[in-house]
């Protein structure tokens, strides 16, 4: 896996950067994409998880965590629901 840096994170989120993607989304599918777990987020499943963990950058937690706890969140009401 190759090292994610500041700068490989903002040049991939940029790439991301389109309308109806905001940026704190565009980096969460930058950091998804480059930790090679993708993300759609024109996906049902994949835009809760990108939702969630923009809501959680917004509460202050950084791009890895965010990530990681939507992943588990929404995995937990996957397996509530089913």
């Amino acid at each position: 896996m190759i090292e994610i840096t500041r700068d490989l994170l903002i040049a991939t989120a940029r790439r991301h950067r389109r309308p109806g993607i905001s940026t704190l989304q565009s980096f969460v599918l930058a950091y998804a994409e480059l930790s090679d777990a993708s993300l759609d987020p024109w996906s049902f499943d994949d835009a809760a998880v990108i939702l969630r963990a923009e809501t959680l950058l917004i509460e202050g937690l950084d791009v890895v965590t965010a990530l990681a706890t939507a992943r588990a969140e929404f995995a937990a009401f996957a397996e509530a629901v089913s």
